[in-house]
């Protein structure tokens, strides 16, 4: 009996991993997990409930949800507040079911290789049909994967740098080709804070845990660089975005906003810059409390129409910047609590080997992106990071 609930356990699991690498259904997995988790003795129950709870990464998420959950009862306009609540409802659920439900190591083990396979598989998959079916250069495929899967680079590249920790992790047959690969799509992926953070992570971990001469870690590192190098120029979306960067560059927020209000501009960095200054102006209006969950984005929109900001009234920007998005919503002081929460949700995965760094690539990207809001970054959050550390925690138990 409980051979069999543990097998369909993975087998919703799978099913979730499934979905989280390819499309926005991941919803169907989760309802049936919790409808799985739920349907046993109530003592039972009660008892998962009591050892998630042990884990303080459940009750912080908890928490961050229950604080959005008070902000929407106090909404006047329901229903964006209501859209709101349910994108962040795994914070509430997912965590309590991963920390929870019981899962042996090799079945969590074959788990986590499977999440490997398939964004390897996925990734392949599409560099195929965009090159055999469109005819199309490597150089552009991050247009086509975006366009394809409608799942943005911010996240797939926290995909394939998880799938690297699980590669590194269990070293199986031909893993540094493994490495390799999941490097080369990254680099295709083309998101530059990513590349940065796992080619310094990488180069950390090497150096740390390799046991070679000085000599030949230094060649070993000229090599990566060339690697990296080579890839880059191969690369059209780091190249072009590169240049972009370069070419049009400026600082002074005058000058951005005079020329996003002529012209749709292509230098994000710029429109970040923008987007933060606008929604500081909102943050200066409302500095104790905010605007309020349901209420942000209105303000926000009301201040691209107001600059004439091109390219964010027509893809409806949100913020980019979990932070700033958090004091946009509910103030200063649940800005500095939020930070506050950031690093004490990086402190509390330290002893995590595998948890760890993904947590403190998300708190990078979170600068970036309104990472803690979007549909693949909660579930990176709430449901890959809870597994990993599910893992790393059943990895101590066996070596002791």
């Amino acid at each position: 009996m409980l051979k069999t609930r543990e097998n369909i356990y993975l087998g919703l699991l799978c099913l979730l991993l499934l979905t989280l690498v390819t499309s926005y259904y991941a919803t169907i997995p989760i309802v049936l997990l919790v409808v799985f988790f739920f349907t046993d003795k109530k003592a039972i129950v009660k008892n998962k409930i009591v050892i998630a709870f042990k884990s303080p990464i459940t009750s912080m998420l908890v928490v961050y949800f229950l604080i959005h959950l008070i902000g929407y009862l106090c909404a006047i306009e329901s229903k964006f507040a209501l859209k709101e609540m349910t994108q962040r409802l795994s914070y509430l659920i997912l965590p309590m079911i991963i920390f929870g439900e019981s899962v042996s190591y090799n079945n969590l083990s074959k788990l986590l290789r499977l999440f490997t396979i398939l964004v390897i598989t996925v990734l392949s998959l599409l560099v195929c049909y965009h090159y055999v079916f469109y005819q199309k250069s490597i150089s552009s495929f991050v247009y086509f994967g975006y366009k394809t899967l409608a799942i943005s680079p911010f996240y797939y590249s926290v995909f394939i740098f998880i799938a690297m920790k699980i590669s590194i992790a269990f070293k199986p047959k031909f893993w540094q080709v493994e490495l390799f690969v999941l490097f080369l799509f990254l680099f295709l992926l083309g998101n530059r804070t990513s590349i940065l953070f796992v080619l310094i992570y990488m180069m950390c971990l090497f150096f740390k845990e390799v046991k070679l001469s000085a000599f030949k870690k230094v060649g070993v590192l000229f090599l990566l660089l060339l690697f990296g190098g080579v890839t880059i120029g191969i690369s059209g979306a780091v190249r072009q975005k590169t240049n972009i960067l370069f070419k049009t560059i400026s600082f002074d927020i005058e000058t951005i906003q005079t020329k996003n209000s002529i012209t749709h501009t292509r230098n994000t960095l710029e429109h970040r810059i923008l987007i933060w200054h606008l929604a500081k102006d909102i943050i200066t209006e409302n500095p104790m409390f905010g605007v309020g969950v349901a209420n942000y984005k209105t303000e926000l929109y009301n201040k691209y129409k107001e600059v004439n900001f091109k390219a964010a009234i027509k893809n409806r920007f949100n913020t980019h910047n979990q932070y700033i998005e958090e004091v946009l919503k509910f103030g200063v002081i649940w800005g500095g609590v939020f930070v506050c929460f950031v690093v004490l949700f990086v402190k509390q995965t330290l002893n995590y080997k595998n948890g760890f760094p993904v947590v403190l690539l998300v708190a990078l990207l979170s600068f970036f992106e309104s990472f803690w809001y979007r549909h693949h970054g909660v579930l990176i959050i709430s449901f890959m990071i809870p597994l990993l550390c599910v893992y790393d925690k059943k990895t101590r138990r066996q070596l002791i």
